[in-house]
């Protein structure tokens, strides 16, 4: 069964929703990642029913790398099908750094992403936006992110009535601060 982690909250971008619609067409069982509890009420409106909360000293503020060491380390733990995040500055920036912690494949500024890894169907932006490039990624766990305005449009999921929140501690060195913004 496809199983997805959706990185959330990495810049509270507000175009998170067109991630989850793509993630939610690809599947049901979609999993949030989040560095702050806060967020995990809203969830439930989307109807992504676990939060993983990511809890670390390092990650009290944004530090690209520890991010992407954190999230390598849940990923592992996990072991989804796929990771997705917004297309932002700061999405692309921890999806790059999770890509190679993972050695993995990483698309960026997705558009449409189908299939179950083996191999994954995409349609990205490229060429500044010019042209849409389809592609095919071979990968057990897809590294991605979702370009900001790709929503499908489709209805709002099925809301659930709580999330189910996991808290989750990285062992992360302190040297992974050294690019704390």
């Amino acid at each position: 069964m496809l199983m997805l982690l959706l990185v959330v909250q990495v810049d509270d971008h507000p175009a998170w929703l067109d991630a989850v619609q793509l993630a939610r067409g690809l599947t049901d069982d979609v999993h949030a990642v989040l560095f702050d509890a806060s967020r995990a009420d809203e969830l439930a409106k989307q109807g992504i029913k676990a939060a993983h909360v990511v809890e670390h000293d390092v990650l009290s503020d944004y530090a690209p790398e520890a991010y992407g060491e954190a999230l390598a380390q849940l990923v592992g733990e996990l072991q989804p099908s796929g990771v997705l995040a917004v297309g932002s500055e700061k999405g692309n920036e921890v999806m790059a750094h999770l890509a190679a912690r993972m050695r993995a494949p990483f698309a960026a500024n997705c558009t449409q992403i189908s299939g179950t890894g083996r191999p994954w169907l995409i349609t990205r932006i490229r060429g500044g936006g010019m042209l849409l490039e389809d592609a095919e990624m071979d990968a057990g766990c897809g590294v991605f992110t979702v370009q900001p305005g790709a929503g499908t449009g489709a209805e709002t999921p099925s809301t659930v009535d709580q999330v189910d929140v996991r808290r989750f501690t990285p062992d992360l060195r302190d040297e992974l601060a050294r690019t704390r913004v």
